[in-house]
């Protein structure tokens, strides 16, 4: 996944560096298969250089790497200005650039641009990330917690970088799961009471999705006992043990919400076929009935509601809501099926409408829609035979749209893992019905699922860790190290510093591992003070605002370039200039796990040299004023990191 039209900001004197000593290297070597200012990196500390290239991956002859280092001392100082000792070593380019020139030209970029160092500038690229878009039934649950998370890390990341950002969120509101809903509590309401009445003493979507699992427990027990009436006695053993585990799942949500409990297994375990009044209402709310329609709205946004509040909490807010069932009252879906009925790939799926793909896939159209080669691609079915659409294509007529009314260069849907066959079927038929490059342009931004340890997930049955669970206890650990740490904050100051901690060690550790990796969640691991975490960032974050603080209370110059740079200080000077390229690469790559991994090693480094390099105690003026600008270019990169993260920075701890 790479958004090809970003490119490097070449002003910048670390991408400068990269671009000089790769220009080198592409004109003395044979073309690479990888750009090489990939492999241009930070020698280990017992190496006495700067930079650093595998020339052993090329094979280079013995009698042509001084050659090669010749000419990337005179390609940095020619194109840069910068005076550079360059060796091999063991098969490495090794690259001792001047400290104090480097320096003073990192300065003078980080003064210049202030709050905006690490931008690109205005790109004119619009990009449509569509994330959360859960299914209005339940509250927010982990995988979502993680899905708004990448989400709207990426949102932040690329509109830092320069591009104009949409965020939306599709509601998903057609279907069985609404229908559920909609079925049961209309048993419910029956009563002639309210949502608000009935869930009193509730956050509204907690309470709904109570009532969406015990309706979907009810009405498969209600199934499960007129299949158990006609069963052999082999079958009738197995449905035992079903009804077994169903009745124990049901006793735990009456012992939840006993009231709704009451009204809910009287009605549905008398209703006759409680399948087919579900099937009615979806498709009475599909063809746009007045009054069924004025019902699931109702329901829906009282989730939403729900939904809202936690996202607020988080941090995570959407420029659009889109309904999916707009998509099918004002013929959008309609004229989907129109165009696909006229396509060359039409075809009969099962005795419904549909599109066969095997006339068209081939190696390199899986190519062009980054459909992994070996993936099986069966017939889409288009329309049921009782006249309902398939989300499928429902979401074909839904990425046109966000193409078409945001006029995006690009959409990214973050969707997990599981529905990659979904998403690869949605872009091969926007090729296949004539949109081509929206097709190419259609990002699947995929992802692994996310647990609790010892904790496993069903939101049909009601059983899950809701986002606001996860926060609330993230919060809690975090007052209690944060107490620990700061006896003399009252209770109303820890509460508040307690929230954002936790808020922030959820966000970060989201986004920390890569998205096709599975994430487990350890509470104590990512409430902790002492590695790369949301809680350690934030606190890197106060002890560089404490000592400006201080700093300017002295009267404290913050701008002067030193004659004598130690090691460490040079070290965090080489990395902080390379943000601007951490920020290109991760956005290129929609990968905020590259930003998190910068920002820890950041982080590490200045804490170190915190404790170790005197800052305010340095007799030396010109030393001191430049430690100060490098405490101030610090806290700056971490100020904007923080912002990428969603994570609120906080000035004390």
């Amino acid at each position: 996944m790479i958004i090809n039209e970003l490119r490097p900001r070449e002003d910048y004197i670390y991408i400068r560096a990269l671009t000089s000593i790769r220009n080198s290297l592409d004109r003395l070597l044979p073309p690479a298969s990888l750009p090489r200012e990939y492999l241009i990196a930070e020698p280990p500390e017992n190496i006495d250089a700067d930079f650093s290239y595998p020339l052993s991956r090329e094979r280079v002859a013995l009698s042509d790497q001084e050659k090669i280092a010749k000419e990337v001392s005179e390609s940095l100082s020619r194109d840069l200005g910068l005076s550079a000792t360059v060796q091999v070593t063991a098969g490495y380019l090794n690259i001792k650039l001047d400290s104090n020139q480097y320096t003073s030209e990192f300065f003078r970029e980080f003064s210049s641009m202030g709050d905006s160092y690490g931008t690109h500038g205005n790109i004119r690229l619009k990009i449509v990330v569509e994330h959360t878009s859960a299914n209005p039934v339940h509250p927010l649950h982990l995988g979502h917690a993680r899905n708004s998370c990448l989400g709207d890390t990426l949102a932040r990341l690329l509109r830092f970088y320069g591009t104009n950002v949409e965020t939306r969120f599709y509601v998903d509101d057609v279907g069985r799961q609404i229908a559920v809903l909609v079925y049961g509590l209309s048993k419910l309401l029956d009563e002639g009471k309210s949502i608000d009445t009935l869930s009193s003493g509730w956050k509204i979507d907690h309470w709904i999705g109570k009532i969406y699992a015990l309706t979907n427990l009810l009405v498969e027990m209600n199934a499960l006992k007129k299949e158990l009436k006609n069963a052999s006695d082999e079958k009738y053993r197995e449905l035992i043990g079903k009804q077994d585990e169903l009745v124990g799942e049901i006793a735990r949500l009456r012992d939840e919400v006993p009231e709704a409990f009451e009204v809910l297994s009287s009605k549905i375990m008398q209703d006759e076929e409680p399948e087919k009044e579900i099937a009615r209402i979806s498709i009475l709310y599909e063809r746009g009935d007045r009054g069924v329609a004025s019902q699931y709205r109702h329901i829906i946004e009282k989730v939403l509601q729900g939904f809202k509040e936690t996202l607020e909490r988080m941090n995570v807010k959407f420029d659009k809501w889109d309904w999916e069932s707009d998509l099918i009252w004002n013929g959008e879906v309609e004229r989907i099926l129109s165009q696909a009925r006229r396509s060359p790939i039409f075809s009969s799926v099962k005795g419904s409408e549909g599109l066969d793909f095997s006339l068209i896939i081939n190696e390199k159209v899986k190519i062009e829609l980054n459909i992994p080669k070996e993936m099986e691609i069966p017939p889409l079915v288009l329309k049921r035979s009782d006249g309902t659409t398939l989300y499928p294509t429902r979401d074909i007529a839904y990425s046109i749209f966000k193409f078409k009314e945001s006029k995006a260069d690009y959409v990214i849907n973050v969707v997990g893992k599981e529905q990659m066959l979904p998403q690869a079927q949605i872009r091969l038929a926007l090729y296949a019905l004539g949109y081509p490059d929206l097709a190419k342009r259609l990002i699947h931004y995929s992802y692994e699922m996310v647990n609790l340890k010892g904790f496993k997930m069903s939101g049909r049955r009601g059983r899950y860790i809701t986002v606001d669970e996860l926060i609330q206890k993230a919060e809690e650990m975090a007052k209690i190290e944060l107490e620990r740490r700061n006896r003399n904050l009252d209770e109303i100051q820890s509460r508040a510093i307690s929230e954002k901690i936790g808020i922030g060690a959820v966000r970060q550790s989201l986004v920390s591992i890569s998205a096709d990796k599975p994430i487990t969640i350890n509470l104590e691991d990512i409430i902790n003070f002492e590695k790369n975490t949301g809680p350690y960032l934030q606190y890197t974050y106060a002890r560089a605002s404490s000592l400006l603080r201080k700093a300017e209370e002295k009267g404290e110059s913050f701008a002067g370039i030193s004659e004598d740079i130690d090691p460490i200080t040079w070290r965090i000077i080489r990395k902080e200039s390379a943000f601007p390229y951490i920020i290109y690469k991760s956005a290129k790559e929609l990968k905020p796990e590259i930003l998190v991994a910068y920002l820890g090693e950041l982080a590490q480094m200045f804490n170190k040299w915190y404790d170790t390099v005197p800052v305010l105690s340095d007799p030396e003026p010109s030393s001191r004023r430049m430690k100060l600008q490098l405490v101030a270019s610090t806290r700056a990169i971490l100020k904007n990191s923080l912002y990428i993260l969603g994570i609120e920075p906080l000035e004390k701890i």
